[in-house]
């Protein structure tokens, strides 16, 4: 971990949620010490499956089971949609699954880490074009922040530059 104080970093915020009243210019607040953060909180209370409209969604697993018992023209009729909606799950369930591994891991091996389901993800200014396509929302929003406390900074990772 690394100490720092008033040290300007970038978060890209994805736009849209129950936390949007806290990115403000001049909010203060502190990060890691309740609850978890964004991120997590959507698994946390996400509906993963297949939606059906009318606010109706069929978990993945009996999803397929619902189309399976579909006459082949009405299979047909609802296959790409099927198809696109469980690319998305499996992506959800893929991230979710992942993020419990790694905090499991931190736990286990390095507790003197952040956890990465209480902390906000920045980066140093030459480092937004590389990860603003990373957060997968429509609508982004990058915030200039003042950091103090605590920091971990990740491994390397491939630039495009």
């Amino acid at each position: 971990m690394i100490k720092v104080n008033d040290h300007i970093f970038y978060h890209i915020h994805a736009t849209g949620n129950r936390y949007d009243n806290l990115w403000f210019p001049g909010s203060t607040f502190n990060v890691g010490r309740n609850g978890r953060n964004e991120f997590i909180e959507y698994y946390d209370t996400a509906t993963i499956g297949v939606h059906l409209g009318d606010n109706e969604t069929i978990p993945m697993s009996a999803a397929i089971r619902y189309f399976r018992k579909k006459q082949n023209n009405e299979l047909l009729q609802n296959c790409q949609v099927l198809l696109e909606q469980a690319e998305k799950a499996i992506k959800e369930m893929g991230s979710y699954i992942r993020e419990i591994i790694f905090e499991e891991i931190r736990q286990n091996e390095f507790p003197e880490h952040p956890s990465r389901m209480r902390s906000i993800w920045v980066c140093d200014e030459s480092d937004i074009s590389y990860w603003f396509d990373k957060v997968h929302s429509r609508k982004k929003t990058i915030y200039r922040v003042k950091l103090t406390g605590n920091i971990h900074r990740a491994a390397n990772f491939p630039r495009n530059s």
